[in-house]
């Protein structure tokens, strides 16, 4: 057998090679192998409130639990808007008592 230079398409499969990802975000989705370095990338990404909001008890789901009980807790009483003296309203759209009325 005699030894030879391989030729490059021998040695393609063997190295690897693959296209370039153009796409920055599905380049970065692609090199994160778990789900800390989603997590990196989250972090480096989005704004810092909204991170953290989501971040602070993502695994717990406590962010759902709190919202899910403030509602719960906020009651609705019709009492407070009723209508404590009669009211009458004008006869037609441009009566003397209306401040925006436009002269036709």
């Amino acid at each position: 057998m005699k030894r030879r230079v391989p030729r490059p398409g021998e040695l393609a499969p063997l190295i690897g090679f693959k296209k370039p990802q153009l796409n920055s975000t599905k380049r970065r989705l692609q090199a994160a192998l778990t789900i800390h370095d989603l997590r990196r990338i989250a972090k480096r990404r989005t704004p810092k409130a909204a991170f953290d909001y989501t971040d602070g008890a993502a695994e717990e789901e406590l962010s759902l639990a709190r919202a899910r009980q403030a509602f719960r807790d906020i009651e609705f009483s019709t009492r407070r808007f009723c209508a404590t003296s009669p009211r009458s309203t004008p006869a037609g759209p441009c009566s003397a008592t209306m401040s925006r009325c436009r002269s036709a």
